[in-house]
């Protein structure tokens, strides 16, 4: 949850990810952008938090909602709004992605930012 808070939508999405990922998860990290805002290694930058710590607070499960659309976490946990508060705009949902791709990308995130 540390991580995946903020991301510029324009930035998100483009995929500028220069090496080659090492499993589908880390492929479809480097395909949907989350790169661009979180760094290729998850440490965070100008448009998106460090992944850090995730398995303190998601589960896979959860982290796949979430993807889905994180307005009401946003919204509803004043944690991730103090995390928020640097980045100029919110995470984008990945709705676009199908629950089974969503519980991928959430149990790769988990796996390599626990």
């Amino acid at each position: 949850m540390a991580g995946l808070l903020l991301c510029a939508a324009a930035a998100c999405g483009q995929g500028n990810a220069t090496t080659i990922p090492s499993s589908p998860a880390a492929a479809l990290y480097a395909a949907e952008g989350c790169a661009d805002c979180h760094g290729a290694d998850g440490t965070g930058g100008t448009l998106g938090p460090a992944l850090a710590q995730l398995r303190a607070h998601w589960t896979a499960d959860e982290l796949a909602a979430y993807l889905a659309d994180p307005r009401p976490a946003l919204a509803g946990d004043e944690r991730l709004g103090r995390l928020g508060q640097p980045y100029i705009m919110s995470m984008p949902d990945f709705r676009r992605l199908d629950q089974a791709k969503r519980l991928l990308l959430a149990e790769h995130l988990l796996a390599t930012y626990p």
